[in-house]
């Protein structure tokens, strides 16, 4: 699986740095190089002091040579194991200037199925992206979650306007040119038990709404929530990291942690939320964290006691800088993608995360294939469900999902995190179909993950 090795790079970083978690900590590291640096230099100095140093020096080097084997990449027969506890297929896009497919892992299928693309072509899909976010940049502020978290709406000029592709149209082609094909080759049929199918897209493809694909109007069925129950991933190797537990501690212990705006920040919906989350989650543990209690430093130390983590905020994506894209806390303070990817280092037992604030999904143009965006934060600091959005959410639909995604999620003694995929698949199919959301209020909710 050579073409898995090329994506999600940046958080490969972090993902092997919590391989090494409990050989040797950060504090540990620093107390040795401050001891072997103020050793004594004269001939008395103490000889067991000198042993016991090198003894130090030689477990480093063990673990210097230890390393390449855990920086050696997954193998087939690896990738096609975790494949099987998944239990649904496993979606790769390869989408480049020669050549347009799919490759498929399936449970209990030895080989991968490849599925050419023939209706499409690289171009074709630069082309779509471009108008594509050009339209969103026409509905909402680059940096906002605001009133009615789609942002203050930006007329775009008329020139722009003509250009427009709306989103049936974006959602129409996804689905005539890429997931219908994918799911004929897969033999998956609309059925009342819907399978889980897991999407790794590429390059422009990332972009674009594949969760969402379909043929919406005039009551049609062909669309994708009546086949599948979608989710995406960032490679191959976060779902093996997934379903082999290597994040886990395992623990008793459930408790959830909320963070959300005040009233009066622009959000009313945001408490909403929180009040939500509190009928739901009762009698669990809560913590919440509101107005100047809701610091970066107060949020990470937090998160550390908690399995499940929700931010009703202002999200931003950093147009220029994908790093520094941000949750909004108190007093306009950022909690960035790399403070949350740096604590895969410190959370003990990570299990859910629900990002209702803008962007929290949204590649960067730079660098499509690396998911360096506040969702893959997440999931390399090892959360391994996360609910996220694509762009700009409204303030009314968000409590709205959270409703629902919380009801579902808490109607077992112990909620279970792998389930959140198919509450939010039921949370968005009623928003749209039942409660008139239209194409904006519900096709940014994503699910990434388990």
């Amino acid at each position: 699986m050579w073409a898995n090795q090329l994506r999600s790079t940046t958080w490969g970083i972090y993902y092997h740095a919590r391989s090494f978690q409990g050989l040797i900590t950060d504090k540990q590291l620093e107390v040795f190089k401050s001891r072997l640096a103020s050793l004594p230099r004269s001939a008395q100095e103490d000889e067991r002091r000198r042993v016991y140093y090198a003894e130090q020096l030689a477990k480093l080097e063990i673990l210097v040579e230890r390393l390449p084997a855990s920086l050696t990449p997954k193998t087939s027969a690896e990738i096609r194991g975790a494949v099987g506890l998944l239990g649904g297929p496993l979606v790769f896009f390869n989408i480049n200037r020669y050549s347009c497919d799919a490759l498929a892992l399936v449970p209990d299928f030895e080989d991968a199925i490849h599925i050419p693309l023939p209706n499409i072509d690289y171009h074709k899909l630069k082309s779509m992206q471009g108008t594509f976010l050009r339209f969103l940049n026409g509905r909402e502020e680059e940096s906002d979650r605001n009133l009615d978290r789609v942002g203050k709406l930006v007329r775009p000029p008329a020139q722009a306007r003509r250009q427009e592709v709306s989103l049936p149209d974006v959602l129409g082609f996804l689905w005539t040119n890429v997931v219908e094909l994918v799911l004929d080759n897969l033999a998956i049929h609309v059925t009342e038990d819907l399978p889980r199918v897991w999407w790794c897209p590429s390059g422009p493809l990332s972009f674009l709404p594949l969760h969402a694909a379909g043929l919406y109007e005039n009551d049609s069925k062909d669309n994708i929530s009546n086949y599948v129950v979608s989710s995406y991933i960032s490679d191959a190797s976060s779902i093996f990291r997934a379903v082999n537990g290597e994040f886990t501690q395992p623990t008793d212990e459930f408790r959830i942690l909320a963070v959300a705006h005040p009233a009066g920040c622009g959000l009313p919906g945001t408490m909403e939320e929180l009040e939500i989350i509190r009928r739901h989650t009762h009698p669990h543990p809560l913590i919440t964290l509101t107005g100047n209690e809701a610091t970066p430093l107060a949020v990470r130390h937090r998160m550390k006691e908690s399995n499940w983590v929700h931010f009703a905020c202002h999200g931003i994506q950093h147009p220029q800088e994908p790093s520094q894209s941000a949750l909004i806390l108190a007093n306009k303070t950022r909690l960035n993608i790399l403070d949350i990817g740096t604590l895969c280092l410190r959370l003990p037992n990570p299990e859910f995360a629900f990002l209702s604030a803008c962007q929290t999904a949204k590649s960067h143009l730079n660098t499509p294939d690396e998911f360096i965006h506040l969702a893959g934060g997440m999931m390399a600091a090892g959360y391994r469900s996360i609910i996220a959005t694509m762009w700009s959410i409204s303030d009314s639909s968000a409590p709205f999902i959270a409703d629902l995604v919380y009801q579902k999620l808490f109607e077992e003694e112990r909620p279970d995190y792998r389930q959140a995929a198919y509450a939010l698949h039921d949370a968005v199919k009623k928003l749209r179909t039942e409660m008139g959301g239209t194409y904006m209020d519900w096709v940014p909710f994503l699910h990434m993950g388990l």
